[in-house]
């Protein structure tokens, strides 16, 4: 379990958002070569490769959408699991549920807001 602050970036023309890892890094996508794409809380400053679409579901969570078009998923590589942006398509392994501190919350309509990500 981690904590992550969601973050508008209203001024992006695009509507994306920025995940802020409690380490005060920006989650942000990697590029490690062709098909691995981490997202690790790395970027000190959010640049184009820290920014997220996030898409409701009908259950409740969201899943989000990196820069370069493909989908957050869990994914075990060398025996680790991690998350990357490597999906052409929504799976159920990185459905996202947020939980304030309060309460289950919509990420979308609380921006700018201290929530807790199961993953």
């Amino acid at each position: 379990m981690c904590t992550i602050i969601l973050q508008s970036t209203d001024s992006q023309p695009d509507s994306t958002l920025l995940l802020q890892a409690d380490n005060g890094k920006y989650l942000s996508r990697i590029n490690r070569g062709p098909g691995i794409n981490p997202i690790e809380a790395s970027k000190l400053k959010p640049g184009v490769f820290c920014r997220f679409k996030v898409y409701n579901q009908l259950d409740g969570s969201v899943v989000f959408q990196a820069d370069n078009g493909k989908y957050l998923s869990r994914v075990t590589r060398d025996g680790k699991e991690n998350i990357e942006a490597s999906k052409d398509n929504i799976d159920v392994q990185l459905q996202i549920s947020f939980w304030s501190f309060v309460g289950r919350m919509s990420p979308v309509a609380s921006l700018k807001s201290q929530f807790v990500m199961l993953c």
